[in-house]
């Protein structure tokens, strides 16, 4: 590179004028001149712009995938609201069906409709874990966790087989 150059012709000079092969008369000097006296100063200033620019990608990167986590998360408390509000129609349907009616016909209503709650329980049941697994893999990885904590997000969503999940 060029500082390399005026570097080694630097030492050169300094070795001639040290060994007496070259004279500087009094009140003559020498330096050089030109582009190379940029590139000390844009090596500093590199050094700061470089981790400044990569900080600000990450900031960007992480907040962005904080709004994502953000709307996947309202999709988990939305599904898993409906998935409650199923649960507790199923019990409705159950209670209101506890005595089992004597004629053949209404037994099969009744059946059917206790065929058709658990059928919906089940859809619900499957989107909300659905919903869950989404999240959990935007959450996943140091930027998904990064985003996680600065959204106020948990970490993970648990899946309907987790204890405390179930309605």
């Amino acid at each position: 590179s060029e500082v390399d150059v005026v570097e080694a012709a630097q030492r050169f000079l300094a070795a001639r004028v040290a060994s007496g092969e070259l004279e500087v008369p009094p009140g003559v000097s020498y330096s050089f001149a030109g582009a190379y006296q940029n590139q000390p100063r844009s090596e500093t200033r590199l050094q700061v712009l470089v981790p400044a620019a990569l900080a600000l990608v990450v900031l960007t990167r992480v907040a962005a995938q904080a709004g994502a986590l953000e709307d996947a998360y309202t999709d988990v408390a939305r599904t898993r609201a409906q998935w409650v509000n199923v649960v507790e129609r199923q019990a409705a349907i159950r209670l209101r069906h506890a005595d089992p009616p004597r004629d053949p016909d209404r037994r099969a209503d009744r059946d059917v409709e206790l065929a058709g709650a658990e059928n919906r329980m089940r859809i619900e049941r499957r989107r909300y874990d659905e919903a869950a697994a989404a999240y959990n893999g935007e959450a996943r990885g140091l930027l998904g966790g990064w985003a996680a904590r600065w959204a106020g997000l948990p970490a993970v969503a648990p899946t309907s087989d987790v204890r405390g999940a179930t309605p």
